[in-house]
């Protein structure tokens, strides 16, 4: 399951590509008072997905008695055909045993983990965020029987992060209107002072629903809004 892209709040001017304030790309965002925003941040989106183990139908005969395979954690970029850089499988390898993972939930959960990786030559000025690679956890989605997918609230997310002993993005306002959020725009980087970095502007910020809702076309309430889209 890729992460679906997340639209602007606004149309764009066919000539400039920039924002247009005022004209909502759908109608549902103008139906919502209030958004949960968090940091955008300037890094390579990520996978981290737990699943069944690696034997033939997960389970193998050993010693006469049927052996189930333990879970077992792969890693992936924003689509399948996305490569990721040694030195972030290498942190995510060290962050991600699946041992642990698997612990977070219950027993024979499937579940991916959305985050960012971010950090020095994983985009330009990524050093400015912190001095080695990075990585900061945004969304969870779990996977019932009948294969349909569960979004984690925010307040589960962190209960994950918690978990395993890792960051969330940065939650710049956790009830805001859309004059609030956009105010948040322009902002020194959360995330940069957190992690002991020498500090930036901010990329933009990320705000959905919460809880998590959905248009009449099963996408997810939530936009970005990058410094770059004025």
């Amino acid at each position: 399951m890729e992460y679906g892209k997340i639209e602007t709040i606004w149309n764009r001017d066919e000539k400039t590509f920039k924002v247009k304030p005022g004209e909502p790309r759908w109608r549902e965002f103008e139906a919502l008072r209030f958004w949960h925003v968090t940091e955008k941040i300037d890094g390579t989106n990520i996978r981290v997905s737990l699943g069944p183990g690696q034997f033939p139908d997960n389970w193998r005969a050993e010693e006469g008695a049927l052996v189930k395979a333990p879970s077992r954690v792969t890693f992936g970029g924003r689509t399948d055909a996305a490569q990721i850089q040694a030195s972030v499988v290498q942190m995510l390898q060290g962050l991600f045993p699946a041992e642990k993972v698997a612990g977070a939930f219950d027993v024979d959960t499937t579940a991916i983990l959305f985050g960012e990786a971010y950090g020095p030559k994983i985009q330009k000025g990524g050093g400015l965020y912190r001095a080695d690679v990075g990585f900061r956890l945004f969304d969870v989605v779990v996977f019932g029987a009948d294969g349909r997918p569960w979004w984690l609230t925010w307040e589960n997310v962190e209960n994950v992060a918690k978990k395993l002993g890792i960051k969330t993005v940065p939650v710049l306002n956790p009830r805001a209107t859309l004059e609030e959020a956009v105010a948040h725009v322009y902002a020194k980087s959360a995330t940069a002072a957190e992690d002991g970095g020498p500090g930036l502007d901010q990329e933009g910020i990320v705000a959905r629903s919460e809880p998590p809702l959905f248009t009449r076309a099963g996408r997810r309430l939530c936009w970005k809004l990058k410094v770059k889209d004025f």
